[in-house]
């Protein structure tokens, strides 16, 4: 009876270790999980910082530009004060001005609509990202909610079933004594 407690129990330490063992894989494959979507959050945010820059880069350029228009309109607009001389350089001054306003203004519009739809796509990845993170964050916890809580209750079980068979031969002796005393 002392051998088969002691392969019992050993049968239980056993089992426990192997338990121990799943519950580390489990909470490495887990952590490796997380880690991935870590990085594939940095490699977003570099994305995103490339295409700021990105942006940046055009709007230097569009300014270049820009100031190469207004240098060829200076150019034109001094030839025309030589020509038409006072008179027609106020007239082209104020047309070039109202031209200006509405091409800024348009453009501001278009950069205000761009930058817009940036933050728009920013924001949705950002969503879809934390819900990813909640996502893995609660099945994280039911995994080590499990782990808490399965190897006792089997440990319960495993005592309960043993409690059972001790009652038995509890039993069983004291009819054994009683027959022997009616002997």
């Amino acid at each position: 009876a002392a051998i088969q407690k002691v392969a019992m129990l050993e049968k239980v330490i056993a089992d426990e270790r192997t338990e121990r063992r799943k519950l580390v894989m489990e909470t490495q494959e887990v952590a490796a999980k997380r880690e991935d979507m870590y990085d594939q959050l940095r490699k977003r945010d570099a994305e995103i910082r490339e295409l700021r820059r990105q942006r940046l880069d055009r709007e230097e350029e569009a300014d270049r530009f820009k100031t190469l228009l207004r240098a060829q309109e200076q150019r034109n607009a001094d030839q025309l004060v030589v020509v038409d001389k006072y008179h027609a350089v106020v007239a082209n001054h104020n047309m070039e001005t109202r031209e200006m306003q509405v091409l800024l203004e348009s453009e501001r519009a278009q950069m205000k609509k761009q930058l817009q739809q940036l933050q728009d796509s920013y924001n949705s990845d950002r969503a879809a990202l934390e819900q990813k993170i909640e996502h893995w964050k609660f099945s994280y916890e039911d995994v080590l909610s499990y782990s808490n809580f399965n190897p006792v209750t089997e440990k319960v079980r495993t005592l309960e079933v043993t409690v059972d068979e001790l009652h038995a031969e509890v039993k069983q002796l004291s009819d054994d004594i009683v027959a022997e005393r009616e002997k």
